[in-house]
């Protein structure tokens, strides 16, 4: 059974598993050179099929790290982020998410934001 495990939050990575024993695990970082890179990590994910020679049928199940913060995967905010829209972030979004339970569109918070990689 192959496994391919998925992180896209902060230090973006990707892990194959073959009958519960670690083959690889890579981060992003490695093949894109940006650091604490948050992102899906699709550099890594092509790189491991390429190594392997593996195609997308040869996975029987796919893992994901965490689905709470969906919107990593688009933005690469670990290593974009200012100090200032770091604050922003801490006060505009996850105060009001965990302690008002609002739903807060990161897309409205930073309209002209766009990420360095993808």
């Amino acid at each position: 059974m192959l496994i391919l495990g998925i992180n896209d939050m902060h230090d973006a990575s990707a892990c194959l598993i073959k009958d519960g024993r670690l083959i690889v695990a890579m981060c992003e970082e490695r093949l894109q050179r940006i650091k604490n890179i948050s992102s899906f990590p699709h550099f890594t994910i092509r790189h491991i099929f390429k190594k392997f020679g593996l195609k997308y049928s040869d996975i029987d199940h796919v893992a994901v790290a965490n689905k709470n913060n969906d919107y990593l995967n688009l933005w690469n905010i670990g290593a974009d982020f200012t100090v200032s829209e770091w604050n922003k972030l801490d006060l505009n979004y996850y105060y009001p998410k965990i302690y008002q339970n609002k739903k807060i569109i990161l897309k409205k918070l930073f309209p002209n934001y766009k990420p360095s990689k993808d």
